[in-house]
């Protein structure tokens, strides 16, 4: 079996999915490309992803076979929503863009009384204080990726040739999957003590592109 695809956006999915109460009605909020509407719908009755960009949403809904699944390409903010029709909603990466007291007080709107509102969202370093727990979680992260990497590729050493994929198949893994061929661990891993050094400027730019953004 090959590398699955892991980022941090992806490492907290089962946490909201678990947080979601069985069931229900569930709004996921910046639903990009569907990947955490989709697990959803393994737990609610139905599930609405909504997301700004159009091209995501077309993507979602040609990945997605899911019956209790469907898109919708709009502003969160200014969508007429009933208030509270949602027993949970939920957003990974996107309160940033909402502007933080804006988006919580329409999200929360949107969640009935005891229901859940699920966030995973992204915090800006304070410098100098946070400098070495940021360096610690880049360097922790790049290990993280190397060792699931080998453990990927160790899992197909037993297959004879390069793997082909059919046309129909690489067009969704570039679409859906999103993925980019990988170097082999070893020049992965060299590649990241070549740029320990410039870490800190890797950081800093980083952390200057998230405040930009929001």
């Amino acid at each position: 079996m090959g590398r699955a695809r892991w980022n941090h956006n992806l490492h907290y999915h089962p946490l909201l999915v678990t947080a979601v109460p069985s069931g229900g009605r569930v709004l996921d909020v910046g639903c990009g490309e569907g990947m955490l509407t989709r697990e959803l719908a393994g737990r609610a009755r139905s599930v609405l992803g909504v997301d700004l960009d159009a091209s995501s949403i077309e993507l979602a809904r040609a990945t997605t076979s899911e019956a209790n699944v469907e898109f919708l390409c709009a502003d969160v903010l200014q969508h007429p929503f009933e208030p509270a029709s949602f027993d949970a909603v939920v957003s990974v990466a996107t309160l940033h863009h909402l502007g933080t007291e804006a988006g919580l007080l329409r999200l929360r709107q949107l969640v009935r009384p005891g229901g859940v509102l699920g966030i995973i969202g992204l915090a800006s370093s304070e410098w100098p204080r946070d400098l070495p727990r940021d360096i610690a979680a880049a360097i922790a992260t790049r290990i993280h990726r190397l060792v699931r990497g080998v453990l990927g590729t160790l899992g197909t050493q037993g297959v004879a040739g390069a793997r082909q994929l059919s046309r129909s198949a690489a067009d969704r893994a570039a679409l859906c999957s999103r993925r980019r061929l990988s170097p082999p661990p070893v020049v992965a891993f060299l590649a990241h003590l070549a740029q320990a050094a410039g870490l800190r400027l890797q950081l800093i730019k980083r952390c200057r592109d998230v405040r930009t953004a929001q």
